[in-house]
């Protein structure tokens, strides 16, 4: 009986708490080897649950879906957009821990553009615990100068439908090009970033699961003066309100000799988002 006692105190304060590991990584379609993204895989992310991608080119897409499986040794579900061209958006999941529920596109991101994409919806159910959650993954707009405006209004259109779905448990993955400058983010970061967290009252709908070491996550290699040309986080993970109790915390993952990447390796780093049951 004193057995049973200590083994319902331990599951009551979470200590047998189970962990979900999420991925996002943009692995730069013509710029990287699928190789050298598939070693990655392997070799550093076997406990990854969930991997989310863009600039994925539809050619790579079978060879990464086999290769994750073969690195988390598990059964894979995968989804690819339908548009893109070669930078679509591809996400993953662990079938044996995993039931997908629900998958769909926000094709409204897209703004009437094949070369945009629609954001990735992917509502997922927990085995174990049977509990639901949705993973959102994105790829916003880059644009040229005065194309602003449409990475705005996909933010706008993504806090609209976290806002609609406030009593489920979300995250949003992905390259969202808020050009964060880590050196001195009040001073330079698009007006993105908010118009994503919070309503025009400046309440917050969704939270930065911000790491707590803020490094970029691109690289654009500078010749001459032998560094990265930009110091910008690109890559975020965000949640809602409901999603803050599971306890979500995020790593910008570096590596040794990642940089230049040259035409071998992403020139992004991957973010990685853990959670608990």
């Amino acid at each position: 009986m004193k057995k049973l006692f200590i083994l319902l105190l331990l599951v009551s304060h979470g200590l047998f708490a189970q962990q979900v590991d999420m991925l996002c990584w943009n692995i730069e379609s013509g710029g990287a080897q699928v190789e050298a993204i598939t070693e990655r895989l392997s070799k550093d992310f076997t406990s990854v649950d969930i991997l989310a991608l863009s600039e994925v080119s539809l050619k790579d897409f079978p060879e990464i879906k086999s290769a994750f499986a073969k690195a988390i040794n598990a059964k894979v579900g995968a989804h690819i957009t339908e548009i893109g061209f070669d930078d679509r958006l591809a996400v993953f999941y662990n079938k044996e821990r995993f039931k997908m529920e629900d998958y769909q596109e926000i094709e409204g991101l897209s703004l009437q553009n094949p070369g945009l994409r629609p954001a990735q919806v992917l509502k997922l159910k927990d085995l174990e615990s049977g509990k639901m959650f949705y993973v959102v993954n994105n790829h916003l707009s880059r644009g040229r100068a005065g194309e602003e405006w449409k990475r705005y209004a996909q933010a706008y259109m993504l806090q609209n439908w976290a806002r609609s779905l406030e009593d489920e448990i979300i995250f949003l993955v992905g390259d969202f090009n808020f050009d964060y400058e880590t050196r001195d983010p009040e001073a330079s970061r698009s007006e993105a970033f908010d118009i994503l967290r919070l309503d025009r009252y400046g309440n917050v709908h969704l939270h930065w699961v911000k790491p707590d070491k803020i490094i970029p996550t691109q690289c654009t290699w500078d010749e001459r003066r032998n560094t990265c040309r930009y110091h910008s986080v690109l890559d975020f993970v965000f949640c809602n309100e409901k999603a803050l109790s599971l306890n979500p915390k995020s790593w910008i993952i570096e590596k040794d000799g990642e940089f230049p990447d040259g035409d071998v390796r992403p020139d992004h780093r991957p973010v990685l988002c853990t959670f608990n049951w």
